[in-house]
């Protein structure tokens, strides 16, 4: 199996075309979500767009090997908002993934985790999680901002 080398949320990553070099820009830790007036509904989304970066090593082992990679978002009471899957191939050294997300659930106040899996592309193949990473959202109200 491939071998994690990164894996983070942030606000955007860029990837240069000339040297395919990454930039990470605004690395996600905490959210805070200003509610005009009252608790926020179960449901809240902010609007804002992000991205998530997993980036593979390669086995000797992976030669011709097809892959899936699943990220997902956990919300503090343990449910799944959210998930997307990527098919691969280590055809090079390295092999990144980009998942774009519009949208980050708000409507409970904790620890998200943004969760990433992977298995092989074979018949009777588990999900492994490989990582986690934290993302703590908190509520504060308007008057206070």
């Amino acid at each position: 199996m491939p071998r994690l080398l990164v894996f983070i949320g942030c606000s955007r990553v860029i990837i240069d075309k000339d040297d395919n070099m990454v930039s990470i820009v605004e690395l996600l830790d905490s959210i805070t979500a200003r509610r005009p007036d009252g608790p926020l509904p179960a449901d809240a989304v902010s609007p804002v767009p992000w991205t998530m970066l997993a980036e593979w090593l390669r086995s000797p082992e992976d030669e011709g090997k097809t892959f899936e990679q699943r990220t997902q978002v956990v919300m503090p009471d343990g449910t799944e908002k959210g998930e997307a899957t990527i098919r691969f191939s280590m055809t090079a050294r390295r092999h990144r993934n980009k998942t774009n997300v519009n949208g980050f659930p708000m409507g409970q106040e904790g620890e998200y985790i943004l969760r990433l899996s992977l298995r092989e592309v074979a018949e009777g193949a588990c999900w492994q999680v490989v990582a986690e990473y934290p993302v703590l959202v908190s509520h504060a109200d308007m008057a206070g901002a």
